[in-house]
């Protein structure tokens, strides 16, 4: 992993600077957060652009990144990330958000 983003450097100059931003958010002095949150039950059933659009025309505004879901054929201790999910994308009610979002929000 670490090899390729220091070889993914030479080509993209900020990819350590993004990750780092990510990584130790508090280190750079910045105002949002990777948060990992529990899906609120009132958007069970509901599709992923229901829950971006609440979230980011929020006063206090999150950015839903991503999706964590747990696989329901085996154990529930193993789950998958879905990145940039499709807005039609039925939400499950065990589902957590990645978002970036204010410290305050997060709390």
């Amino acid at each position: 992993f670490l090899g390729e983003m220091l070889g993914r450097e030479y080509y993209v100059p900020s990819t350590m600077e993004l990750l780092q931003a990510l990584v130790m958010p508090a280190r750079r002095g910045q105002s949002s957060f990777p948060w990992l949150v529990p899906m609120p039950q009132e958007f069970a059933g509901k599709t992923y652009a229901s829950l971006f659009e609440a979230w980011t025309q929020a006063d206090d505004c999150a950015i839903p990144l991503s999706l964590y879901r747990k696989l329901p054929e085996v154990t529930k201790q193993y789950g998958y990330v879905v990145t940039n999910p499709d807005p039609n994308l039925e939400l499950d009610e065990e589902d957590h958000i990645y978002v970036l979002a204010s410290g305050q929000w997060g709390h």
